[in-house]
């Protein structure tokens, strides 16, 4: 049996918002040989459980913090664009808001004693059971990565698969890395994890270093492929605030239900 590891991150707000139910029902509904390592952002979330660990972000990750400081002065890096003469907030420049993931997402995939790792956001929630093997079943063993991906789009990074035994594992999380120590997400269309995350896989995919598994490789033009693969079987990606306020994901957001389409 491999030994799985998820990851995730949240500061406070977002801990009391959706992180502690996201870690309370991935505790109850993962097969147990599954733990769940949770980067706190300056705090110490109050869920106990043997099989969760919490990592202090700020303090394992310093070259996330000297990227906060060299950058997180422009108010550009924090989302601020200028449309028609007005300056306007766009997640989609939100370096600094989008690099507390990454950082994360290279320190466990460096040191934790995990055969694979997945990334998942903390407004991911577990609604049913998992059977064992699931996790397993969605990365070969020849496989570095799975991901959703969306036509003509980045990738919806809700949950990211890592082989961390793949020989280029270490060298694909430190390019990630590298390209916020260096500054070079600025050069890329849009700043943050899912276009840097694309950029890397991209780069190792056409040098033929890794193999990979698109999970949403069969819908098109989707906004929500999470719950249109066989993550939504178990599992419910709450993305965006109207979600999280109702709870759940809309019958609008599914391509298919019970065999019937949803307009």
């Amino acid at each position: 049996m491999k030994k799985i590891t998820l990851v995730t991150t949240f500061h406070k707000e977002g801990y009391e918002k959706y992180g502690r139910r996201m870690l309370q029902s991935f505790v109850e509904h993962a097969p147990q040989n599954i733990n769940l390592v949770a980067y706190a952002e300056d705090f110490q979330p109050d869920f106990v459980s043997d099989r969760v660990t919490y990592i202090d972000l700020h303090k394992a990750c310093q070259n996330l913090v000297t990227f906060k400081k060299k950058f997180g002065r422009f108010t550009e890096a924090k989302g601020i664009v200028f449309q028609n003469n007005k300056a306007v907030y766009s997640y989609h420049f939100d370096a600094i808001r989008f690099s507390h993931k990454v950082y994360a997402v290279v320190h466990a995939a460096k040191h934790l004693d995990s055969d694979l790792m997945f990334w998942v956001d903390a407004d991911v929630v577990a609604i049913k059971s998992i059977p064992e093997g699931f996790f397993e079943g969605l990365m070969a063993e020849d496989v570095y990565t799975c991901y959703l991906g969306r036509e003509h789009m980045y990738t919806e990074c809700g949950l990211v698969g890592y082989n961390l035994k793949h020989p280029e594992n270490i060298n694909f999380v430190q390019l990630m890395e590298n390209i916020y120590n260096y500054g070079d997400l600025f050069l890329l269309e849009q700043w943050h994890d899912c276009m840097v995350y694309d950029a890397v896989r991209d780069h190792f995919f056409k040098q033929g270093k890794i193999k990979v598994n698109n999970l949403s490789a069969h819908l098109k033009k989707n906004m929500h492929p999470f719950i249109n693969t066989e993550l939504g079987e178990y599992m419910d990606h709450l993305k965006g605030p109207a979600r999280k306020e109702n709870g759940a994901s809309f019958d609008s957001d599914f391509v298919s239900k019970n065999g019937q389409k949803i307009n």
